[in-house]
């Protein structure tokens, strides 16, 4: 049998996010969503949680994204940029993690305060992943799987798409950054498995992320295979607010478009395949 996990990655970042998801769920096909401490629109999310009991929520640990630390700035001055936010990218955590001016202590001090601020609602919490997928970085998953011992998570994403898929695509860069990733993630899978946790088989919207499309999910669902999927997607009701703050070059709205098409609901009911959210393999 195949079972999908579609899940929303940024719930609480902005209002157009929240709504998109939430719409997504109702109308569409999205079953599952990932939480951001740290986001702007973190208590709208959690209202809108609260009406939607059936939409698995999860942690979306965020040590990038130009965003505002949760922990006290102060404490974790390693991991921000010259205006006190995040820094940028996982391109920018990597360089200086491997210059030595990372403090793991800064690290585990954000991570703990942003499981401690949405373990601190009334959500059950299904699993977790991470920004730009930081949390199968090698020095971070460890700080990961202790805090989701210490709060009884027990799923948590590998972000390893297959090698072969999206290899016809011209973003050399993307297809490159998604082999290392890949690789980095079926190592860390070993280990999560090893604490008990468990994952899905099978990844998909790494070479598509943040440019998902009705084209793209009508070509990729007859594709799976039987076992676990999840398919990472990243929605919103409006590219003009969503890109005015966030230099990510995303297509929210084609997003939402692909997750609500009747075509594609079609499809997922033609090819025998069954919506779960992580709470069923985490159980």
């Amino acid at each position: 049998m195949k079972f999908l996990i579609v899940n929303a990655d940024d719930f609480g970042l902005h209002p157009s996010v929240n709504e998109a998801i939430a719409r997504g769920f109702q109308n569409g096909i999205i079953t599952s969503t990932t939480l951001l401490a740290g986001g702007a629109a973190f208590e709208d999310a959690i209202a809108v949680a609260e009406t939607l009991p059936r939409l698995g929520v999860g942690i979306h640990t965020a040590l990038v994204g130009g965003i505002d630390p949760v922990a006290d700035p102060a404490e974790v001055k390693s991991l921000l940029d010259e205006n006190g936010k995040l820094l940028a990218d996982y391109g920018e955590f990597i360089r200086r993690d491997l210059a030595g001016e990372i403090d793991y202590n800064d690290v585990y001090r954000e991570l703990s305060a942003q499981f401690a601020k949405i373990a601190g609602t009334k959500l059950t919490i299904t699993h977790v992943d991470g920004h730009q997928h930081l949390h199968v970085w090698p020095r971070v998953l460890p700080i990961v799987l202790t805090l989701c011992e210490k709060y009884h998570i027990r799923a948590m994403r590998i972000p390893a798409e297959n090698i072969r898929y999206g290899k016809h695509l011209a973003d050399w860069r993307r297809l490159f950054g998604k082999t290392g990733l890949t690789v980095l993630a079926n190592r860390a899978r070993r280990k999560i498995r090893a604490a008990g946790m468990a994952t899905t088989e099978h990844f998909w919207g790494m070479m598509d992320g943040g440019h998902l499309t009705e084209r793209k999910l009508l070509q990729l669902f007859p594709q799976l295979r039987d076992g676990f999927h999840e398919l990472m997607c990243h929605p919103g009701s409006s590219n003009l607010h969503l890109g005015a703050q966030y230099g990510w070059e995303y297509n929210w709205e084609k997003e939402y478009q692909a997750l609500t098409s009747p075509n594609v609901y079609e499809l997922l009911m033609h090819e025998g395949i069954h919506r779960i959210n992580f709470g069923v393999i985490g159980a």
